[in-house]
């Protein structure tokens, strides 16, 4: 049996020899009158073979693979440890075939090691149709582009719906960049932007309601403190005829427009900062001081409720 395995040994060992000293690869295949492929030197061929067979490279432990001493550039075998699979010495250390992402799905990953990207500071570019979608910076920075067409980022339905929600950029002529808060927003504040793209929360003005005109009926020179105002925009005082004085409203809420208007016959003094009413309530009439903003008989003052400073401010006088 070893005198048979010596002759098949030196048999082929022969017509290795032999074709060495000429242009022609050698063929090894149950074809006796094929030649090997003009382009290779090494030609196994197993298409007549009733029985298929593979090349089996070298199997080593990754220690072994590492001991082998200068490697050839190309020089290929089968490490059976560690991360099993087909490695090549690339002329300078010796790399995974098919360590790359599979089309299909990939299993096993380390993400220290395996990963999507780039190992040095070049971008990372997607593309579509041979064009440039989305670019990954080395410093980080998201790129949507698109040669055709606005860019839209979409976030689709649940459940695999067909509409979705999407941010668009417009033609600009510079940018523009948002810079959110560094902290969640109380019940009812929304993003407010300081011109700038600082973005920051913010309590909303509110809009005033709309309400049916309150009618006030006041005496003949009385001191009107904290008139309960409630909803009303439009306060109608009636009934003095010689003067009478307002000094504060109740139901002051921050840039709520407040229009009084007297139809009685005796003057409407509107009093500044009177103690008359409550802190929260009383009015400015940016005259200071005691001053007194005074409609002569019938007329009507504008006011607008100040929630910082927590003051009515007069802002107009129709006399």
């Amino acid at each position: 049996m070893r005198t048979r395995a010596l002759r098949i040994s030196m048999s082929i060992f022969s017509v290795v020899v032999a074709c060495s000293a000429c242009a022609q690869g050698v063929y090894i295949g149950a074809d006796n009158g094929s030649s090997a492929n003009a382009s290779a030197i090494l030609d196994l061929d197993v298409s007549a073979m009733t029985e298929k067979k593979g090349v089996l490279l070298p199997r080593v432990s990754e220690a072994e693979k590492l001991e082998i001493a200068s490697p050839a550039t190309g020089l290929m075998v089968f490490q059976n440890d560690v991360q099993p699979g087909f490695y090549y010495y690339d002329g300078t250390t010796w790399t995974s075939i098919g360590s790359g992402w599979g089309l299909s799905g990939n299993a096993g990953i380390d993400a220290a090691l395996q990963y999507l990207g780039t190992s040095d500071a070049s971008d990372m570019v997607l593309r579509t149709n041979a064009m440039e979608r989305l670019r990954l910076d080395a410093d980080g920075t998201i790129r949507y582009k698109s040669e055709t067409s606005s860019n839209e980022l979409r976030f689709y339905e649940p459940s695999g719906g067909a509409n979705y929600t999407a941010f668009r950029s417009p033609a600009l002529s510079s940018d523009v960049v948002y810079t959110l808060p560094d902290t969640q927003g109380n019940v009812g504040e929304v993003l407010t932007n300081d011109g700038s793209g600082n973005l920051s929360w913010t309590v909303p003005i509110e809009t005033p309601a709309v309400t049916a005109v309150q009618s006030v009926i006041v005496p003949n020179g009385s001191s009107n403190d904290d008139i309960d105002i409630g909803t009303a925009t439009f306060i109608h005082m009636s009934g003095s005829n010689s003067n009478f004085d307002v000094t504060g409203f109740q139901g002051g809420s921050n840039g709520k427009i407040l229009i009084v208007y007297n139809t009685g016959n005796g003057h409407m003094r509107i009093r500044n900062e009177d103690s008359g009413s409550a802190a929260e309530n009383r009015i400015w009439t940016l005259q200071g001081g005691s001053g007194v903003l005074q409609t002569t008989a019938q007329g009507a003052v504008t006011f607008v409720y100040d929630g910082q400073v927590q003051r009515w401010i007069a802002v107009g006088i129709n006399d």
